[in-house]
C-alpha cells in the first residue's frame, strides 16, 4: 500500500485501512509510470504478484489502463479474498459475516490490523471477493497467466486456483507446482 491515512502511523495502525482497491490503485499506478517514465521505454510489461497482492493484480488487470501489460506472473497467490481472509487469520470468516450483516470490527491478517467492515466493503463494491468473483475476473482478463502453486502452502487453496485458472479465457493459463509454500 503505497499511502496511509494521516494519524495511522502508530505500531500496529499502519495497515488499518488497507483495501483491494488500494493495491488496485497501486497497480495501475506503477503501469502508468512503466509506460511513461523518463527512463527507459518498456517493450514489454510483466507483472509479478505474490500472495494476496494477486487479488489487487486481478481486479486491476481487468481495467482498460492494463491492456499494457504482456504477462502476468503469480506466484503463490490468493484466488479469493474470502479463502485467503480465513486462511490467514485461523479460520475467521470475515467475508460470511459481512454478507450476512454481522460486523467484524478489527481482524488480523496474517498479522496485520485492517477494519475488517471497510476491508470487506471495497470488496463487495469491487465484486472481489468470491471464487466466483475470481472466475469471472480471470475469463476477462486478455494476458497470458502463469501461476505458480506451491506444494508446501498451506495458506492458498489449489483447488481453488486451478478453478479459476480453467475459466474460458481470451489467453493462454498455465500452472506450476513449486517446492515452495508460505510457512
Amino acid at each position: 500500500e503505497s499511502e496511509k491515512d494521516p494519524g495511522l502511523y502508530n505500531d500496529g495502525q499502519q495497515t488499518m485501512h488497507y483495501t483491494v482497491s488500494d493495491g488496485v490503485s497501486d497497480v495501475l499506478g506503477a503501469l502508468a509510470w512503466a509506460r511513461n517514465n523518463p527512463y527507459f521505454e518498456a517493450t514489454e510489461i510483466i507483472v509479478v504478484s505474490v500472495s494476496f497482492s494477486s487479488v489487487a493484480v486481478r481486479v486491476a488487470l481487468t481495467h482498460p489502463e492494463a491492456a499494457c501489460v504482456a504477462r502476468w506472473i503469480v506466484y503463490m497467490g490468493a484466488a479469493d479474498v474470502q479463502n485467503c481472509i480465513m486462511n490467514v487469520s485461523g479460520n475467521y470468516d470475515a467475508w460470511g459475516r459481512y454478507v450476512r450483516g454481522l460486523p467484524n470490527g478489527v481482524v488480523t491478517l496474517q498479522g496485520c490490523m485492517v477494519d475488517g467492515d471497510r476491508f470487506c466493503a471495497d470488496a463487495a463494491r469491487l465484486d472481489a471477493a468470491t471464487v466466483d468473483d475470481a472466475r469471472r475476473d480471470m475469463m476477462k482478463i486478455p494476458v497470458p497467466v502463469t501461476w505458480m502453486v506451491g506444494n508446501y502452502d498451506a495458506w492458498m487453496d489449489p483447488a481453488r486456483i486451478d478453478d479459476i485458472m480453467s475459466a474460458s479465457a481470451p489467453a493462454e493459463r498455465e500452472i506450476l507446482k513449486v517446492d515452495a509454500g508460505h510457512t
